[in-house]
């Protein structure tokens, strides 16, 4: 991802320059500039704001039934005492020859160590390193639809939407290049083939005072991250860490609260070729 720095005056001080280190356009697409003296030196604070994909209201009609077939392991851990898996979690892209159900279903669980085994034998075969989430969805993404006619973003999983392979192209020629992966989806038993999948990589981004304020637990033993049940009214605001995004990838999905966030780029080419099917709800802030 390219980061173009902030002009920063010779007289500024040099926390100012960190700061604008964060780039323009790298997370956020709204920012507020503010100026405080420091020996009669401007020093300056850049906010940048945080902001996940939504649903449209407009767009919720359940054109789309989709799921997955093959699983991560669950993982039983002996230091939080805890067994859990999330299939919210999705890899599509992750499509290998020994990915078969027997071994992989949401029905089998693992201890730490033998989790750890699985992740190096799929980062052997993607050839970089991955976070992997116990029980998330991989493989082929299928199912049906309710028309054969859908927009630029569709929605047939809870977190992710799929895309057009036009508005993949079209984001492509800004720069935005997305992680996508053919998928089964069909109508009436034709295939469709006008939609990808999305894979987003997952990684934790908040602050630890973010999860404190959220009331998130965190065990480093099976990286669970944990939050209580929240009232429909509650609003959360994320504060992330921008060291911690993925270097090069636009679709980010936050572990600490599954949230599907966007850097600036791809929103900016979603709303410069005015894309259909998602919409953008600020969450929080990106700090140095």
């Amino acid at each position: 991802m390219v980061r173009a720095p902030i002009p920063v005056p010779n007289h500024w001080c040099p926390e100012a320059a960190d700061i604008a280190a964060l780039g323009v356009g790298y997370l956020g697409q709204a920012r507020n500039h503010t100026y405080t003296n420091c020996a009669n030196v401007g020093i300056y604070h850049l906010t940048v704001k945080l902001f996940r994909l939504g649903w449209p209201k407009e767009g919720r009609s359940g054109l789309l039934d989709l799921g997955y077939d093959l699983h991560l392991p669950w993982i039983k851990c002996e230091t939080c005492n805890r067994t859990w898996g999330d299939g919210m979690i999705e890899y599509p892209a992750l499509q290998f020859d020994f990915l078969v159900r027997e071994e992989f279903n949401d029905d089998r669980i693992v201890n730490a160590t033998e989790f750890k085994h699985i992740c190096a034998r799929l980062e052997s075969a993607l050839g970089r390193r991955m976070m992997f989430v116990p029980g998330a969805s991989m493989g082929i993404l299928s199912g049906n639809a309710a028309t054969p006619k859908l927009g630029d973003f569709v929605w047939g999983r809870h977190i992710y939407p799929q895309i057009s392979r036009r508005a993949r192209d079209l984001l492509a020629q800004d720069g935005v290049a997305l992680q996508t992966a053919e998928a089964s989806i069909r109508f009436r038993g034709r295939l469709v083939e006008s939609h990808l999948a999305i894979q987003a990589e997952p990684a934790a981004l908040l602050t630890p005072e973010s999860r404190r304020s959220e009331s998130i637990s965190h065990c480093s033993s099976c990286n669970d991250f944990r939050s209580p049940p929240r009232k429909r009214d509650h609003v959360r605001r994320l504060v992330a860490v921008s060291a911690r995004w993925p270097v090069g990838h636009h679709l980010v999905i936050v572990l600490e609260t599954l949230d599907l966030v966007a850097s600036s780029e791809f929103m900016d080419s979603v709303r410069r070729h005015s894309l259909s099917g998602i919409e953008f709800e600020e969450c929080g802030e990106i700090v140095p």
